[in-house]
């Protein structure tokens, strides 16, 4: 379910953007005739969608996409505007905002823009998450390099199975909690490398076994 912010001090346009977005199933709608009051709503609430007049009295549009902004970047943002007003609206959209809508509204066009901007704020997130993973993966492999050349020097065998075990554990284990228990129990050797007590082996072994 999508919730839905709109504010605006014309009650002819609430009941406008109400009557169309209502009838998209799914979809829960507040209606607010002041910007400051939709701002209170907006702080305690968890919106996906602001739809907002330009003009108004006490907080404007453009003041309230600012506040918006500065706790939420995710929430998708809509003006609404008359023509004269267009020129303003495309700037709003290079500070933040993500589209908007000319007066008269017309049913066809908010029902379009609004599922469209619901879906490219889905669609960001997503890379987002997608490219955090990655970052994360690649830490994680370059972690896992960095063991393989310390354990150089032990036994091929042992080595290849605790680089094994470790690949299968750190995401289901708590990622980097297992490198850093290597690390602080490990042993430094004269030679360079290091040595593993066989309890901590074991337990490796044994939480490995387990998942």
């Amino acid at each position: 379910m999508f919730r839905i912010l709109v504010v605006d001090d014309d009650a002819a346009t609430l009941a406008i953007v109400q009557n169309v977005l209502n009838t998209i199933e799914g979809w829960e709608v507040d209606l607010f005739d002041s910007a400051d009051r939709a701002l209170e709503a907006f702080r305690g609430g968890q919106y996906d969608l602001v739809v907002s007049d330009y003009f108004m009295p006490g907080l404007s549009g453009g003041e309230l996409l600012d506040k918006v902004r500065t706790e939420n970047h995710d929430v998708a943002f809509i003006f609404l505007t008359a023509n004269q007003n267009v020129e303003t609206a495309i700037a709003l959209m290079r500070s933040g905002a993500d589209d908007y809508i000319v007066k008269p509204i017309l049913y066809q066009e908010l029902n379009f823009r609004a599922r469209k901007t619901l879906s490219e704020k889905y669609n960001e997130r997503q890379i987002r998450q997608v490219e955090r993973e990655k970052e994360l993966l690649e830490l994680e492999n370059q972690s896992l390099i960095n063991w393989r050349i310390l354990y150089a020097g032990k036994d091929i065998t042992q080595t290849e199975q605790m680089i094994d075990l470790l690949s299968r554990t750190v995401n289901q284990g708590g990622g980097f909690n297992w490198l850093d228990r290597f690390k602080s129990e490990a042993e430094q050797l004269p030679d360079g490398n290091l040595k593993i007590c066989d309890p901590l082996f074991s337990l490796v072994v044994r939480y490995a076994n387990d998942q």
